[in-house]
């Protein structure tokens, strides 16, 4: 088994795609902390929030940190525009992409080729880290960006509409 196997199951077959499309994937395995262009991207993505949770019958101070993914695909594709970099070729990209540009996501389908990196980020963090503090994963019309960590279970302040939910909810993750 396992999350690749699973992903890879998923995919096949006329699943996801359309008559007259075929669908091939690569899988790139690249370390985020022997990548420091990786590094440079989630450090100038990460930010704080800082909220009240009740915690042992007591409100307590807690901060939350997450990343930031409109940063986080700000920086890729800075990074991955740099050719001089070879940030694409160490991600097993084709040197030629690029993110798409105005026009260019209304007529993607016309395309006969089309790339679309999936960035899983393994944070190895015991700390719950997030997408925009409510996601595990975002999707853009160019790039898919997802986050794992090694959190057990977490104490969050999620609310719905103008209701708080209850402080002291425990999310086993």
């Amino acid at each position: 088994g396992g999350v690749w196997e699973a992903i890879m199951d998923e995919m096949s077959g006329d699943k996801i795609t359309v008559q007259g499309q075929t669908m091939s994937v690569t899988r790139k395995v690249v370390r985020v902390h022997g990548c420091r262009l990786c590094l440079s991207a989630m450090a100038a993505a990460r930010r704080a929030h800082t909220s009240t949770v009740l915690r042992g019958g007591m409100l307590k101070t807690q901060v939350h940190d997450f990343i930031d993914s409109h940063e986080l695909r700000a920086q890729l594709v800075t990074l991955l525009g740099r050719r001089e970099l070879g940030f694409a070729g160490e991600l097993g990209l084709p040197q030629n992409w690029g993110p798409l540009r105005g026009e260019e996501e209304t007529t993607v389908e016309y395309r006969d080729e089309w790339t679309i990196p999936v960035f899983l980020l393994d944070l190895q963090d015991t700390q719950l880290v997030l997408l925009d503090r409510f996601h595990q994963a975002v999707s853009f019309p160019d790039m898919v960006i997802a986050l794992e960590s090694r959190a057990g279970e977490a104490t969050v302040d999620f609310g719905c509409g103008d209701q708080t939910a209850p402080p002291d909810m425990v999310i086993a993750l």
